[in-house]
């Protein structure tokens, strides 16, 4: 009776916040103290650093309803699911072998055996990837390009010219390479002989056409000769013979006849051969 008007509001308001308490059931919590259970049997080594730590704040908010004898239904439920999201979203760290071998090979080249421009953009190349190796939450998908960057820099080298690098093309035929000042010899071909002066051409053909016409003047002179001596001959014969038995003796004639046409013959030859030449 002796009660304020604000003592009473206070009491009733009171009342009715417990009344609608009890209208809410405790959550069960077994899915989440399994999932829990779960997750604390992984190795955070392995997984990438910022998945990992979400993963760990929804581990400790799971943790404090587990431990609110209290706690309702809906609040085990929200925990629950995120801590499952949280789960689903960790990542692995991926294996970086493959990069790191790739790039050992790459630090081993020497700068001097390739072009000063593929080799900058090897070095561009290599910077990334170390960027990449180095990250510790790099991707699958980010380690893949740099190991696909680095490849195809590695492939577009260009070797220097007389680094001993580039590939020498073999001599098939085994032939002997020449000095540049050296001149090649010709088994097959035949030496030119060094050409007579014109003027002793000349004159030697000169004295040939000159001998053949003087032996062809000489041919018919003594072929004229023989036949005048033969025909006196002959006739000196004929008159003889006739003065003997006065018999005509045509032997005599007939090779007087062979003679002369026989010199005749020849001189003409001798002048048809100098005017061929």
């Amino acid at each position: 009776e002796n009660s304020t008007q604000e003592e009473v509001d206070s009491a009733f308001e009171r009342l009715a916040n417990a009344m609608q308490m009890l209208e809410f059931i405790k959550g069960d919590k077994t899915q989440l103290i399994n999932l829990l259970d779960r997750i604390e049997g992984l190795n955070s080594d392995e997984y990438i650093n910022d998945t990992w730590s979400k993963l760990h704040a929804s581990v400790e908010k799971a943790n404090a309803i587990i431990a609110d004898e209290n706690a309702l239904e809906a609040e085990v439920a929200d925990s629950y699911k995120e801590l499952l999201r949280a789960f689903l979203e960790l990542r692995l760290i991926p294996s970086k072998d493959k990069l790191e071998g790739l790039i050992n090979k790459v630090e081993a080249l020497d700068a001097s055996k390739y072009t000063i421009e593929s080799w900058n953009n090897l070095q561009a190349k290599l910077g990334m990837a170390r960027g990449v190796f180095e990250n510790e939450e790099a991707t699958v998908a980010e380690i893949s390009n740099a190991e696909n960057e680095l490849n195809a820099a590695v492939n577009a080298l260009v070797a220097n010219v007389g680094t001993g690098n580039e590939e020498v093309p073999e001599n098939p035929g085994n032939t002997e390479i020449l000095d540049n000042n050296e001149v090649p010899e010709n088994p097959g071909t035949t030496e030119t002989p060094t050409n007579p002066d014109k003027n002793e051409v000349a004159d030697n053909t000169e004295k040939t056409e000159d001998k053949n016409e003087n032996v062809a003047s000489d041919n018919v002179v003594s072929g004229s000769s023989s036949s005048s001596s033969n025909s006196s001959s002959a006739t000196n014969t004929t008159s003889q013979s006739q003065g003997k038995d006065n018999l005509p003796k045509t032997g005599g004639v007939a090779g007087v006849l062979a003679t002369t046409i026989g010199a005749i013959l020849a001189g003409a030859g001798a002048i048809l051969s100098k005017k061929r030449r």
